[in-house]
C-alpha cells in the first residue's frame, strides 16, 4: 500500500506500470485487484488515505487483542471447521512462502482430493478431531507434496494424515516403505 501510494504520489496512475514498479521495489508480485482500489483511494482522499488506512488497521488491531482470548480462540476453531480447505490451502500458502517455492494449488483442488477423506499413501481414514488436547491430530488430513524440491503445484501435491506426512518428512516414498517394512518384519 505504501510502495504503491509513493509510486502514485509520483504521478503514476497505469495499473501495469505500478504493478511492474511495485513488485521492483518489494520483489512480489502485486495483485491488479489490491492496487486498483488503492488507486480508487489515492483518487478519491489523495497521500493521506495510506495513515487512515494504517490507523484504522490500528484501532481494529487494538480492539481484537482486547477481546477475550477462549473467545478468539474458539472464533478460529469454528473458522477452520468450517473451512478446512480454505484452512490448508492457508498453510499451503505459508509454506511455499517460507520456502520460496510456488504454491498455485487452489481450494477447489483440495477439496477434490479431501472428498474420500482417506490418506491417499496410506488409505487410513483421515479425521479432525483431536486424540486430546496435548497432542496433535495424527490422521487429520495434510498436504504433502510428492517432489520436495518442487512448490504446491499441480500434478506435485496429494492429501495425507500428518502422521505419514511428518514420519516421510523430506524423503521419498520408496525410503519411507523401506523402515515401514522393516518395522513390520520385527513386529512380534
Amino acid at each position: 500500500m505504501e510502495v504503491a501510494a509513493r509510486h502514485m504520489a509520483a504521478g503514476v496512475m497505469n495499473l501495469g506500470e505500478l504493478a511492474r514498479l511495485c513488485e521492483a521495489d518489494t520483489g512480489k508480485p502485486a495483485s491488479l485487484g489490491s492496487l486498483n482500489v488503492y488507486r480508487s483511494n489515492f483518487r478519491r482522499h489523495g497521500a493521506q488515505w495510506v495513515e487512515r488506512q494504517r490507523e484504522a488497521n490500528r484501532d481494529s488491531n487494538r480492539r481484537i487483542r482486547t477481546k477475550d482470548p477462549d473467545e478468539g480462540r474458539e472464533t478460529a476453531r469454528r473458522w477452520r471447521t468450517g473451512n478446512p480447505a480454505r484452512q490448508l490451502l492457508n498453510q499451503c500458502r505459508a509454506h511455499a512462502r517460507q520456502r520460496d517455492h510456488q504454491c498455485t494449488i487452489t481450494v477447489e483442488m483440495i477439496e477434490e482430493m479431501l472428498a474420500p477423506m482417506l490418506c491417499s499413501a496410506t488409505g487410513l481414514p483421515l479425521s479432525w478431531e483431536w486424540e486430546d488436547s496435548a497432542t496433535r491430530r495424527p490422521w487429520a488430513p495434510s498436504v504433502d507434496r510428492l517432489d520436495n524440491a518442487l512448490g504446491y503445484v499441480p500434478g506435485n501435491v496429494r492429501v495425507v494424515c500428518v502422521l505419514y506426512n511428518q514420519m516421510r518428512s523430506n524423503h521419498c516414498d520408496e525410503d519411507f516403505m523401506k523402515v515401514a517394512k522393516a518395522l513390520a518384519a520385527r513386529a512380534p
